[in-house]
């Protein structure tokens, strides 16, 4: 799950989710860091996640015309391995909502 954190220029928006929340691996083959969804799981048409650096991520294409700071999306990674080294907890989402928690107890 990541946060809208800037909507300021036409065709792009900047979420807080960058290399380090989805890993960079993939980006070469996949041409993307992952598939871009709304909050309940759903595609979301014309939008990309056409890159990143470590702490933020940039979302391209005309479908974040409709996107405003503060919306949450789900975005699913292309590479999960790196995604999952970087984090302690893994949580399960429902509509927006954390619904469990689970420790990472495999890491490095």
């Amino acid at each position: 799950m990541t946060r809208v954190t800037s909507a300021q220029r036409p065709g792009t928006v900047i979420i807080d989710a960058g290399i380090k929340a989805m890993s960079s691996d993939s980006v070469a083959t996949a041409g993307s860091l992952g598939v871009v969804c709304d909050a309940e799981g759903g595609p979301l048409d014309g939008v990309e996640f056409a890159g990143g650096n470590e702490e933020h991520g940039y979302l391209t294409g005309p479908g974040t015309a409709g996107l405003r700071v503060g919306d949450l999306l789900r975005v699913v990674p292309n590479h999960a391995c790196g995604t999952t080294n970087m984090w302690s907890e893994l949580y399960f989402a429902d509509g927006g909502r954390a619904v469990e928690r689970h420790p990472i107890r495999a890491r490095y």
